[in-house]
Order: structure tokens, then sequence, then C-alpha cells
């Protein structure tokens, strides 16, 4: 029953977020506040309760949410994620990643690229859990890429008579979300085909009923639909009216790309195509689509206001107003900035604080002078400043202004800040300052600046899936702005998304920013990511802005040992070792790598032996990941060079000694027994040791910096073996190849069995400090008190250290 209780509690309880998400998104919208909730929940209960294959279903929705937020750079980099994505068996999901990105390309108008990729991917819906509708949405796209290439005769190629046999349509009634996309499909090709009633009839039928139902997700797409297809039949009376309810809803939810469609169509300037597209069909039939409306198209007063099409990094205007003259109170306003960059004690910042809050909140006319006041508070607060006269003068000034988006979020910033500000009654709410900071990014949804600083204010208060909804907005409206990126990579990094944090910081060099924080960033990332060539490409661009940084020749000689350029490696060692004495350790552990891979033998033995006369309690430089990550391509290197070689093995005892050994070592121990496989008859077990060590301990090569004080610790090994009894055998003997024979098994537990291997060691977990140490509470010790832990801490059998958390280095 327990066991069945646990499958049942795996089957639905990630099933139902998923159920809950998809809810939200079509009710809500899928840039709404609540869906990265959702998302992130979901990924959550994936992990506790086991069910990881799960998580590719929750990362499908990054896409969609992308979408919607009108960022189809992210959108499409989920959507290839996802084509990269191989899992064979029931969890093969790479067909929704081809699906979805030859429907991003389409909304782009980029058919040839769409049609070239759905083809390329086509075969991958055989292999989808569910081929017969990934067959049948599948060839409903093709079809309409076919069309707009005016190659529709080719369809049958791909849809062929056999699979529209084997895979045929549901019944009128029975799949009502089949129903609805075929009615859209086919509402466009009657448009085609010049049979306009019958394509805004198909269209006209689902706009009401998915309205009552709260299908909002959906309604969008139809609603913009028959806004176009409208136009381009012509009739263009009943236009302004559809499009003011639909901006409504869309700005409600934050739905962008839609917004961005609806302006696009009403845009007589722009070409016309049944489908709204946000870009130009420059191939096909639509290649030359009428750019003015048969008819007259909805005055300028009938457009919705809030609908704006700005390139990435511009918010434009409504209309240029004539330059103002300067207020009365703007040189009182100068005065003060001068006085406040020239002060040098916080008695002189307080008395210009004092200055700016004594001016009468009444007398604040201007939106200019109200701006400049408000960061003048901001960059005036002390230790000592009375948060609430502040707050009350900044709301006050701020009634002044009404709905003015700038003078909002000028408010919001400096609550968030006072948030911040010690005490059991601050002067200002969290709830009040996210009530102004939405308010400021729905009044401008184009605004960068809103955006960044809502994001860092959630970021502060722990919200990670509102801090990303509003960066991931403010990326997307300034590429080259590297404040938000970098806090959006974080964001990104602490949910398991590392890849989409390369994206944001990979797109933010690419659109020009100068900041070298974003390129050092981004080769850790790659670096973690084990994208060495990009890795170099990233540092190329930091060493360009700031040479001869530390840690920046390690990184490129991590990557060259990766890559095999050996002499490359050893040249840039050498060359951070001079600017950098913190990293002659790794130095020396990257040289001997490098020499191993030229096959210096004398080089390669000496520094060898320097290394084995190293303890590692002098090394503190580095990080454990950082340590594991050398060693393990050094033994690799030697692996290759000599793996016989009675040096290279006493090399082996004292990787096994430090808890270093990289996982290829035990297999190629494994193998080198020359025992053939036991088939079917293996068990993987991983069995939990506790190493007692004496007062010799802390001047060991083996003791690590931060280990100096131990007197014990606890390791879980994982081991292959036909029995119990051999598995404690084989671990006992590994651990006192390096270790003296004290260690003891506190527990064995079954990972699996019937697996057809050969017996031997798989891996050696990360060590921690005993739980029964004298001095277990300090801050080596498991602060969580987890008996479970020293089993869950490697789910995946496999002595990664966590590779792609950090670098090797330990930040100052």
């Amino acid at each position: 029953p327990e066991d069945e209780y646990d499958w049942y509690r795996s089957r639905f309880s990630s099933c139902a977020y998923d159920n809950f998400a998809r809810a939200v998104a079509n009710i809500q919208g899928f840039n709404s506040e609540g869906m990265h909730a959702c998302i992130n929940d979901g990924l959550q209960v994936c992990r506790r309760t086991g069910k990881l294959e799960c998580l590719k279903c929750f990362r499908e929705y990054a896409a969609e949410v992308y979408e919607a937020a009108d960022d189809l750079e992210m959108a499409l980099h989920n959507a290839r994620l996802g084509i990269a994505h191989l899992d064979p068996g029931p969890h093969d999901r790479r067909w929704v990643g081809v699906k979805e990105e030859a429907r991003l390309l389409l909304l782009q108008g980029q058919i040839e690229e769409a049609l070239a990729g759905l083809q390329r991917g086509w075969s991958m819906r055989e292999t989808y859990h569910d081929p017969h509708a990934a067959t049948i949405e599948g060839g409903m796209l093709m079809k309409v890429l076919l069309t707009l290439n005016g190659r529709e005769s080719e369809l049958s190629q791909w849809v062929t008579p056999e699979l529209s046999s084997k895979f045929s349509p549901p019944p009128r009634g029975e799949y009502a979300w089949y129903d609805l996309r075929a009615d859209m499909f086919e509402s466009f090709f009657a448009a085609c085909a010049g049979d306009y009633p019958k394509a805004i009839q198909l269209l006209e039928q689902w706009d009401p009923q998915l309205r009552r139902q709260k299908c909002r997700d959906e309604w969008f797409h139809v609603r913009v639909q028959l806004i176009a297809t409208l136009r381009y039949a012509g009739q263009t009376e009943r236009i302004p009216g559809l499009a003011k309810q639909l901006e409504a809803s869309a700005t409600e939810a934050r739905d962008y790309l839609t917004l961005r469609r609806l302006k696009r169509v009403m845009d007589p300037a722009t070409a016309t195509t049944p489908l709204a597209l946000v870009g130009d069909v420059t191939v096909g039939p639509f290649a030359a689509a009428r750019k003015e409306p048969p008819s007259p198209l909805p005055t300028e007063e009938n457009v919705p206001s809030a609908i704006t099409d700005a390139p990435a990094s511009i918010t434009l205007p409504l209309a240029v107003e004539p330059e103002r003259p300067p207020s009365a109170l703007a040189p009182t306003i100068e005065a003060f900035i001068k006085e406040l960059q020239g002060a040098t004690s916080e008695p002189d910042i307080s008395a210009v604080r004092a200055k700016v809050i004594a001016i009468p909140p009444e007398s604040v006319t201007d939106d200019r002078d109200a701006s400049k006041l408000l960061q003048l508070i901001k960059y005036s607060l002390t230790r000592t400043s009375d948060s609430a006269a502040v707050w009350a003068w900044a709301e006050a000034v701020g009634e002044q202004f009404g709905r003015m988006a700038n003078i909002i979020c000028h408010r919001a910033v400096l609550g968030a800040i006072l948030t911040q500000f010690p005490g059991d009654h601050p002067a200002v709410s969290a709830d009040r300052v996210t009530e102004l900071f939405r308010t400021s990014m729905d009044l401008d949804p184009n605004s960068a600046f809103s955006h960044a600083q809502a994001g860092t204010f959630h970021l502060q208060q722990g919200s990670l899936s509102e801090a990303e909804r509003c960066l991931s907005r403010a990326c997307r409206l300034d590429r080259a702005a590297s404040a938000p990126a970098l806090q959006l990579a974080e964001v990104y990094s602490q949910t398991d998304r590392r890849r989409d944090g390369l994206a944001i910081l990979d797109m933010c060099l690419r659109e020009g920013t100068q900041d070298p924080d974003v390129a050092w960033e981004a080769a850790l990332y790659a670096y973690g990511l084990e994208q060495y060539e990009p890795v170099l490409t990233y540092l190329d661009r930091f060493d360009q802005w700031k040479p001869n940084t530390p840690w920046s020749g390690h990184y490129r000689a991590a990557a060259l040992l990766e890559l095999e350029r050996y002499g490359e490696a050893l040249a840039a060692a050498e060359a951070d070792s001079l600017v950098n004495p913190e990293a002659a350790y790794a130095a020396l552990v990257q040289k001997v790598s490098a020499c191993a891979g030229l096959v210096r033998d004398t080089e390669c033995r000496a520094g060898l032996q320097e290394i084995l006369a190293t303890p590692l309690s002098k090394v503190t430089s580095l990080s454990v990941q950082g340590l594991a990550r050398l060693h393990r391509r050094l033994w690799m290197a030697l692996h290759v060079w000599a793996s016989t070689d009675p040096l290279v093995e006493s090399y082996e005892t004292f990787l096994i000694g430090t808890g270093l050994a990289p996982n290829e070592m035990f297999t190629a121990i494994r193998e080198a027994t020359g025992q053939v496989p036991i088939e079917n008859g293996i068990t993987f077990y991983r069995i939990l040791m506790r190493q007692t060590m004496d007062d010799t301990w802390k001047d060991s090569v083996y003791c690590m910096s931060n280990e100096v004080e131990w007197t014990e610790y606890e390791v879980v090994w994982g081991v292959l073996a036909v029995s119990e009894e051999q598995a404690r055998r084989l671990v006992v003997d590994m651990q006192g190849r390096a270790m003296d024979r004290t260690a003891e098994v506190l527990g064995v537990d079954e990972g699996g069995d019937g697996y057809t291997d050969i017996p031997g060691i798989v891996w050696q977990g990360l060590r921690d400090r005993s739980l029964d140490d004298d001095d277990s509470e300090s801050e080596d010790a498991d602060d969580d008190g987890d008996e479970e832990d020293d089993f869950d801490r490697d789910d995946d059998d496999d002595n990664d250290f966590g590779l792609e958390e950090e670098g090797d280095h330990e930040e100052p």
C-alpha cells in the first residue's frame, strides 16, 4: 500500500500543477502575475516527488510565456532547447519544440525557415507520446506554411494518404481543441481563396463562446485573427469596437504580443495577412500582399492608445511635446544636486535631505521637478533618516501628479529602499510598493526602467516568479541593459535554468552592452554548462575591457584543456599565475595537465610530484567544485599519458583520500579488472561510511582547508555489487586504499537491481563533517539536521559536484 500511495502521489501531484498552470494561463493569460508562480511551484513539486521527467512539461510553458511577453527571441530559445533534449522512451517531447519553433518563426514572417524546421523535425512526431495528435496538428501547420510559400502541391509528400488514413481527425464535437484549431486554419484557407464570409464566420462562431468560458488566451488568438481577416476582406466598419475590447483585455493580462499584433493589423502602412503576423512575408503569394486596405481603416481616435510597436530598447512617445521652459523650482533643485555631490559626511547629506522635504508638496507642480526631487531623496538617505517623514512627503508630492507613470515609479523605488530599513514598523509596506510598481508598469508597459526596478524589488523580497516576469520584460525592452540581464540570469540560476540565463547574457552582449560583468558571468555560465568554445569567446570580450584580471586566464586555460588545445592552455595558465598569486595551485594542476597532453614527461612528473606533496589545507582560493574540475581534467590527461605508471597510481590514491576522484576513474578501475559483466545480476547500493582521524589529519595532504578541525567525516559511496556483503567489502577496501581501516559502515541503501555490469565503485560522494563530531554546530556542519540527507544528496547516482552551480574559485 505504501508503494502504491507513493506512485499515486507522484502520478497526480505534478500533473495537477500542470493542469493548474494550463488553466491559469488560459483564464488569466500566459504572462499574468500568477503564471510564473504556477510554473515554479510545479517544478518544485516535480523535484519533491521524484517525477523528474515532468520537469520538461513545465519548461515547455516557458516558450508560451515568453511569447505572450512579446519576447520571441527567448521563446525560440526555449523551443530549441526542447528540440535538442533527447529523451528516448515515453517522455521524448522534442516534437513540441519542433512545432513551437515553426509556429514562432511563422509568426515573425520567416516562412521559409519555419517550413524547413518543421520538415527537418517531421519524423520526431513518431516518438512523441501521442503521434496521432502530433500528425494531425503538424499536418495543419505544414499546409499553412506550404500555402504561404506557394507550394501547396507538396503537401502530399509529407501528409501522405497512408498517414491521413492512419491518423484521421476526430469527429466534430469530440475534441473541442481540435475543432478550434481546425476552424482557425480553415478560416485562413478560406480567406486565401477569397471566401471572406466563410473565413469570418468560422472565427465568429468561436469568439463569444471563448469569452463566455473565460478561455482568454485562446480568445486572444481568435479575436486578433478575426480583426486581421476583416481588414484583409475590406470589412473595416466593425474593427474599432473589436480592437478596443481586445486591447483592454490583453492589457489586463499583460499579453504584449497580442497588443503588438493588433497594432500591426491596425497600421495601414503594413502588409495585410489573415494571420496577423508581426513580420512581413517575403516569399509566396503574400510577399506582394496589398499594403493599402480596400476601404479606410478606423480613425486614429478609435485606435487603442496603449498599443505601441516600439523597438526593443526605445519607448516612443505618442506625440512630440514642445520644449518647456525651466520651472520656478529648477534653480533650487540644481543647487541641491551640487550640494549633495559635494557632501562628504553623513550630516552634510542629511542637511540636503532636510532641505528637500522642507519644500511644501503642493508647490511641486512640474513633473520634472517631482522626478528630480524624488531621486534626490533616494540618494540622500542615511542610517539616521526619518523614513516616516520622508515617505509622507514623497506620497504627498506624488499625489500632485495622479497617474503619471514615471512619478509613480520613482515613488515605488524610494519605497523599495525604505522597506530595507531596520525596524519593526517600516514607513512603507511591501504591499504598497508592489501596488505602486504594478500601477506604473500598467500605465507604461514599455518602460524598461519601471520593469527593471520592480524586478529588483521582487528579487529582494524573495519573489522569484514576479522578479522573473518583470526582469524579463525589462530585458525585452532594452537588450543592452546589463543590470536587469545579470539579475534575470541569477533568477534563472536559482530556478535551475542556467541555459536560459546564458541566453539572456548572450543577447545583452550581442546588443552592444559594454559591461564587462556580463561577459564575465556569461563565461562562467558557459563554463558550468560545458560549452567551452563560447567560454573563450566571452573571455576574449572580457579581456578587451578588463585586461590582466585575476582568474580570467584560469578559466581560459580550463576551457582550452577541455578542448585539448594543450599548448594554448599551458600559456594561459602561466599567464594567469603571473597576475594572480592566489591561482598558483590551480595553475600548477593545469600546467601538469597540459604537459601530460603534450607528452612532456619530465615536466609532467616533476609537477605531479609537487601536487602530491602539497597539502590541500594550504589551498584556500578554490572551491571544492573547482578542485574537482581541476583534478578530473588532470586524471583524464594522465590516464592517456601513462595509466599504469606507479606515480599515476599514487595520484589516484591521492584523489580517493581527498574525495576528489572523478567517476571516470572508478569506471577505468572496474574495467581494468578484466571481469566479464554479470548479466542481470548486479545491484546498485549507496553506502554511508564514517571515517575517524587522529591528530595528524590537519597536516595530511588529504585535508582540505575547511576540514582542519574535523575529527571524523561521513561520505556516501555508490557501488555495483552482486550482494550487500560484496558492496560493503568493495567500499571498505577502496576507502582503505588512502585512509586507515578505522572507517565503519553506517547504513546501506539499495538503489535498484537487475543491472548488467562489472562489480565495483561507481562514484565517491562529497564528504560532510560527521553530525557526531564534537563541533557539529560549527559552520561546516549540516545545518538542516536532515537524517536522510546523506542518501539524498545525489539523486542521479552521479558525483558531478554540482558543476553547473558555480565557478572554480572562491569569491572574496
